[in-house]
């Protein structure tokens, strides 16, 4: 029986066409292969990315936390070491009030706690504490006139927990004063609470009535403010309060 030469040819073509099919698979693989990898690896850098942003964003949020609370801690002018625990909310914080011919305003309410230094014990607390709690009021009062006027408007304090305070004139940075004419004066007084232990939530601030300097006579009516109290600093610190003892 003769063979068909053709037959012969088209059998080797196909082996060497399968053969190099085979090859073109081969040579495709490595390259996907690398292209997986380069997608894993990117996707690998861009998880150490984002985790290494939530570290930051993490340390950054505690920073700014411990900011906040060594901002709301410090030392009390060699008296000890305060803590403002509580301040002042309401319509009136930051507000100008008119008080006859006064212009009168609350800037700041706090509740602070002081961890007393000996000498605050020997010269300042007519009642000597390891620790006590002071209710500080910063204002600030103009009078609107040339007349002089005479106004003394943080005599008393009220608390929710049943004490009546008067100013404390050793914590004291003002207490109010004599305008001779169109002047400004302010300050932060303070107030010792007898317990140191009591909750307070609520403060009732009495401003006197400002009175004429020559005759006493008064020029308007007493006034009270009522300030709720929140816990934290509320981004109070020893900038917003003065601290000049004696």
């Amino acid at each position: 029986m003769r063979r068909t030469p053709w037959l012969g040819f088209i059998g080797a073509g196909i082996v060497v066409l399968t053969g190099c099919g085979a090859e073109d698979v081969d040579s495709e693989a490595p390259e996907a292969n690398e292209e997986t990898t380069s997608e894993n690896d990117k996707a690998e850098e861009g998880s150490e990315e984002n985790s290494t942003a939530n570290e930051q964003n993490s340390e950054e949020d505690s920073k700014d936390e411990s900011a906040e609370e060594s901002s709301s801690i410090f030392d009390f002018s060699g008296l000890g070491q305060a803590e403002i625990i509580k301040h002042g909310t309401g319509e009136a914080i930051g507000n100008t009030m008119s008080i006859g011919p006064m212009e009168f305003s609350v800037n700041h309410v706090a509740l602070i706690e002081l961890e007393t230094s000996q000498e605050a014990k020997d010269y300042y607390l007519d009642e000597p504490a390891d620790q006590v709690k002071l209710l500080a009021v910063d204002v600030e009062a103009t009078n609107t006139t040339e007349d002089d006027v005479s106004f003394y408007p943080g005599s008393y304090l009220t608390t929710d927990s049943g004490e009546q305070l008067e100013s404390d004139m050793m914590f004291s940075t003002w207490l109010g004063d004599d305008f001779l004419g169109d002047v400004s004066m302010g300050g932060t007084m303070y107030y010792v609470l007898s317990d140191a232990e009591a909750e307070v939530s609520e403060v009732t601030y009495i401003i006197d009535a400002p009175y004429d300097y020559d005759d006493m006579d008064d020029l308007a009516e007493e006034e009270r403010y009522t300030f709720p109290l929140e816990e934290g600093s509320g981004n109070l610190t020893q900038d917003d309060l003065e601290v000049d003892t004696w």
